[in-house]
């Protein structure tokens, strides 16, 4: 009798064993299964606001390109006086000009000063 009781003991213990095991892969495939919807639900999630994103982008590119579009338009370079800056520079190169023949007399008045000391 003590021979079935062992038996029976050992059993009824695989038996547990079995059942928490099933009982543990139950849970761990719900797990898995919940963990599987939350991931997908990301990934949809994720992919909308990506897409979302890049409506946003196109939409300020097509702004940004009126802007710049419009400002190139409006805007007008002033036009340079071409003749006025001519007539300007002329005015500066006499200026350059008057110093360097003050320094060719003063040379030559020094040149003759020499020659008297001489």
């Amino acid at each position: 009798m003590f021979a079935f009781s062992m038996h029976q003991f050992m059993s009824s213990g695989v038996l547990y064993s079995i059942q928490s095991l099933e009982t543990q892969i139950s849970d761990l495939e719900s797990e898995s299964e919940r963990l599987s919807r939350t991931l997908e639900q990301q990934r949809t999630d994720s992919v909308q606001s990506v897409t979302a994103l890049n409506k946003r982008v196109e939409e300020f590119s097509r702004e940004l390109q009126k802007k710049v579009t419009h400002v190139s338009i409006t805007y007008k370079p002033p036009k340079l006086n071409c003749f006025s800056l001519k007539v300007s520079e002329i005015d500066q190169l006499r200026q350059k000009l008057k110093h360097f023949y003050d320094y060719d007399e003063i040379k030559r008045e020094l040149q003759i000063m020499k020659a008297s000391f001489s």
